[in-house]
């Protein structure tokens, strides 16, 4: 069996404006460690070059083909781009080379390449990645790439493929996503003025990726202060705002919805493979304008994260499959004594023992009690249920004083930040166990500064310990509401959902829910869209 291969991919530095260059692939299979030979794998090799008109070899479509691998061989192949005749101008342009094993994205490399007129033949620039082929997994009926565009901060390059076993393979560019340039009046004051007084002169607003996505959840999060009798202007407000992000997509990302997906119930799941997955996609709110097949009964169309279980993966890690939980295998991580917990904790610490056993509580472990549980071999759930702190720290202590009484007296020795866990070195991966982690923790999966400050947040360092999955709440929530959130969830997981369809009829409740409140669509899950978790 093929356990690893090398990408390499080959292109041009420098394509000038209207001419035409090759770019080529080899994907180099290394043998088995116990030398045997095992079966073949049939690849699909796709390209995402937004800057150029793509063609493959005869036969094939225009941006992606099919390859077969052995056993310690190796699969070449060439496609031939052309920079489009209205990229006349020079600049930056990023090329990608997807690779898929049975529809499952198991790897991308990327060159950077340039539009510019110069004379004498181009230098070749290289790249090579390795793929590593992971357990066998269905794959989501669609795989959003989202991939930051070099030199252009905050402009995302969007590809989408069709993996559905009833339609044949399909690769396509939807255009660029431009996060951080602004115009009009910017997302409920959160962008602050979006032109001058004097002269009425619009301005741009910069940033980061993370920026704006820190400002538009943080204005979704604002609606939580808006009082709870005023169901329908919270309703409105969250709507609105779901409303910009749709503008924000480009034409062919919003057709491709319309025309391919809305109206078509069979697309049910979809996975966001992205350098910056924090983009959140679970809020887009399709128009009102959708036409009516498309809205039964005349409602209004359904947000993307109520209408497909959403999941999502960085590009180059195998993707993990479906969770088993054995008996012993639950730890419940409390940062406070269970006296001390709000009430809706308390109701959620309730039903998660009632589940789980009386053993899964585990009260005042402290950081380095935590990493010793993490690094024990035996963990396949881990729900952290405390409260959160500045630069994504979460509080694993009973208390001031108990903490010191436990020996905990030292700050540090009660903290948890996300870098600790490569510091610490923790890695599920040694165990061959890959749990799922629920950090019921306030903006444990949020962005911006303080995430960038923490390494680059909880989903990049869970992931990066080897987890199955990972679900956390973008922003701060309400701990009753959190309550009814984990026992719906743990409910449905034990009926059979899939950790995304799980999460997926949470959102739904939202709008069944009668007091609107933006907790029940806070959460969202780093992992794959269609895996299954079997309770205890």
């Amino acid at each position: 069996m093929i356990e690893r291969a090398a990408c390499t991919l080959t292109a041009p530095a420098r394509i000038a404006p209207g001419q035409a260059a090759t770019v080529d692939f080899a994907i180099v299979a290394e043998p088995p460690e116990d030398g045997a030979a095992g079966p073949g794998l049939d690849l699909v090799v796709a390209v995402q070059a937004g800057e150029f008109a793509v063609s493959a070899p005869a036969g094939e479509p225009p941006n992606h083909a099919r390859v077969r691998l052995a056993t310690g061989s190796e699969a070449r192949g060439t496609f031939r781009l052309a920079s489009k005749p209205a990229r006349d101008r020079s600049g930056p342009a990023r090329i990608t080379l997807h690779v898929f094993n049975g529809g499952v994205p198991i790897g991308c490399v990327s060159v950077a390449s340039a539009i510019r007129a110069g004379n004498g033949t181009a230098p070749q620039v290289q790249e090579t990645v390795e793929l590593r082929f992971g357990p066998a997994v269905p794959p989501p009926d669609l795989t959003l790439f989202a991939l930051d565009r070099p030199g252009s901060a905050g402009v995302v390059d969007l590809a989408v493929a069709v993996t559905r076993p009833d339609r044949p393979f399909a690769f396509r560019d939807l255009g660029s996503l431009d996060l951080i340039r602004e115009r009009g009046p910017g997302l409920t004051g959160a962008l602050g003025r979006a032109r001058e007084r004097a002269g009425a002169v619009e301005r741009r607003v910069g940033g980061t990726v993370a920026d704006f996505v820190r400002r538009i959840l943080g204005a979704i999060h604002a609606t939580s202060d808006i009082v709870e009798a005023d169901k329908a202007r919270r309703e409105w407000a969250i709507a609105d705002e779901g409303g910009k992000l749709w503008r924000r997509l480009p034409k062919a990302c919003q057709d491709h919805y319309q025309r391919t997906i809305a109206g078509d119930p069979a697309f049910g799941s979809l996975l966001v493979c992205s350098e910056d997955w924090r983009w959140p996609w679970e809020l887009v709110q399709p128009p009102q304008s959708l036409p009516a097949r498309f809205r039964p009964g005349g409602a209004k169309p359904p947000m993307l994260g109520a209408r497909l279980a959403v999941g999502r993966w960085p590009p180059n890690r195998p993707l993990p499959g479906s969770l088993a939980v054995g008996a012993a295998g639950v730890a419940v991580v409390l940062g406070d004594d269970p006296a001390r917990l709000p009430a809706g904790s308390r109701k959620e610490l309730r039903v998660l023992t009632e589940r789980f056993g009386a053993g899964a509580p585990r009260p005042g472990l402290g950081s380095a009690g935590f990493v010793a549980l993490l690094g024990g071999g035996t963990l396949d759930l881990a729900h952290v249920l405390t409260h959160g702190g500045p630069n994504q720290e979460i509080n694993l202590a009973l208390g001031a004083d108990a903490g010191a009484a436990n020996g905990h007296a030292d700050p540090d020795a009660t903290i948890l930040r996300p870098a600790d866990l490569a510091r610490h070195k923790v890695d599920f991966r040694a165990s061959a166990r890959s749990p799922l982690v629920f950090l019921n923790v306030c903006e444990g999966g949020a962005v911006g500064p303080d995430a960038a400050a923490a390494g680059g947040g909880w989903g990049e360092a869970w992931v990066g310990a080897g987890c199955g999955a990972f679900v956390a709440p973008y922003w701060m929530v309400n701990a009753s509401i959190a309550h009814d959130v984990v026992t719906r969830f743990y409910a449905d997981l034990a009926a059979g959902a899939t950790i995304a369809d799980a999460l997926r009829g949470i959102r739904i409740a939202f709008a069944e829910n009668r007091h609107l409140h933006p907790t029940w669509l806070a959460y969202a899950l780093v992992g794959h869209p269609a895996a299954t978790v079997a309770l205890p």
